[in-house]
């Protein structure tokens, strides 16, 4: 919620330092990352900005990101290159109330993760280019909708990855 407060507000680098964070607790907030680019990138198009500036301007935020995300994971470098195995063996084979992963899995067999996650990060990506240029509230609450679709394992508590979008939407 820090991080859309933050872009909203058209503050970068603190948006960046607490998506950084974000992601560093959790990796659903690497969900909007795709979304916010291309946003960002026709967001300052249209205010005037030039292709090298703008790609000036990402060469930072990521050079931030990297030192900040640096910053996290070194006090785990010592814990050797297995530190992420059981992450990844979660993401491939574990498989609860995920019917969207259950069909992938029997259309691609055995290469659910890449599928899902070129799936995911292509619908993201057409979605946020087909959207309008204000910034894309609906987008991102549809983003993490998608996640939770494309998730192997969907709990009924990840539902509440969508009520900080509440605090954007007007009630009617």
């Amino acid at each position: 919620t820090a991080f859309l407060v933050m872009v909203i507000n058209e503050r970068y680098v603190p948006a960046v330092i607490f998506l950084v964070l974000s992601v560093g607790t959790k990796y659903v907030p690497a969900i909007v990352v795709p979304v916010i680019l291309v946003w960002y990138i026709r967001y300052r198009r249209d205010n005037g900005a030039g292709i090298r500036r703008i790609v000036i301007e990402m060469l930072l935020g990521a050079g931030l990101f990297a030192a900040v995300a640096g910053l996290i994971i070194l006090p785990y470098l010592g814990a050797g290159r297995h530190l992420f195995t059981q992450l990844r063996y979660y993401a491939e084979f574990w498989r609860f109330n995920s019917p969207v992963i259950m069909a992938l899995d029997y259309l691609f067999p055995g290469n659910v993760t890449a599928v899902r996650s070129v799936m995911l990060l292509v619908l993201l990506v057409i979605l946020a280019l087909f959207t309008d240029r204000t910034f894309p509230i609906q987008l991102l609450r549809l983003s993490i909708l998608l996640l939770i679709l494309f998730n192997g394992a969907v709990y009924p508590w990840y539902l509440l990855w969508l009520v900080p979008f509440l605090v954007f939407s007007r009630l009617r």
